[in-house]
């Protein structure tokens, strides 16, 4: 027989409070504060407000990319692709020929087998190195793929626990989801121009020969912003490099956005 414990009472407000990012939170404040006054007709030195912590590009304007939104539109009604362009057809067909019984609301565990392999493709080009599907995980948005690696690294088998390293700027969900699971967060430069152009930490360490080059390492990428901006829709991977990222319970639930 299972014992029910008597409920106890959470002080909420301290537990948010523990969350961090105490200025940030007074920043959104004053910024739907300063919304609804502009709603109702206050006037101010500005005529309008530009919500650029969101990294929501459509908000600002940018259209969507009319072969995305096509894409996306055939592979959820694939009856409509006598309307649509032909390679919009074909590039559908590829993906629903990959999905069990030509469906996206089939349940693929780390994502459809075909974008697994252009995702591979893309890394290998970019980075000048050989890169498996089998070591591609797609997620709905990195968060979901951070929170599915830190749930597995914070399973400690011995006393050293791991390290983890991200980088700043960066999305302020990445370092409060580290504070959560109890990692301590190191932040890394993140700020790239003309004069410091990126190089994936996978190529340079890839570049550096052994034993650099046999370090354990999971790298994630959002799709959703960039050119692309589809915050909404939310998607991502992560690589996972020597390392085998098992999640034997994980699988069992785990399906991500088909999109």
């Amino acid at each position: 027989m299972m014992r029910i414990s008597e409920p106890k009472t959470v002080n909420t407000g301290s537990v948010v409070n523990h969350l961090g990012y105490k200025a940030l939170r007074k920043i959104f404040a004053d910024i739907h504060d300063i919304e609804d006054r502009l709603k109702q007709g206050e006037t101010f030195d500005f005529p309008y407000l530009i919500r650029g912590e969101m990294s929501d590009g459509h908000r600002q304007g940018l259209k969507p990319i009319t072969f995305l939104r096509q894409v996306t539109s055939l592979c959820t009604y694939p009856a409509m692709s006598d309307h649509m362009p032909e390679d919009v057809v074909e590039r559908t067909m590829e993906i629903l020929e990959h999905c069990p019984k030509g469906s996206v609301g089939s349940v693929i565990v780390r994502g459809n087998p075909v974008i697994r392999q252009h995702i591979a493709d893309y890394i290998s080009q970019r980075d000048l190195v050989e890169t498996s599907t089998e070591n591609i995980w797609i997620t709905g948005g990195v968060l979901p793929g951070v929170s599915m690696v830190l749930d597995v690294l914070k399973r400690r088998p011995s006393a050293m626990p791991p390290g983890i390293i991200t980088c700043v700027p960066q999305y302020m969900g990445y370092a409060t989801l580290l504070e959560d699971q109890g990692f301590c967060v190191i932040f890394e430069f993140n700020v790239y121009t003309t004069n410091h152009p990126f190089h994936s930490v996978r190529k340079v360490m890839n570049s550096m020969g052994a034993p650099y080059s046999g370090t354990q390492l999971v790298t994630f990428n959002s799709i959703s912003k960039g050119f692309t901006a589809e915050v909404g829709l939310q998607a991502g991977y992560f690589e996972a490099i020597n390392i085998s990222l098992h999640f034997p319970t994980l699988r069992l639930f785990y399906c991500p956005h088909w999109n």
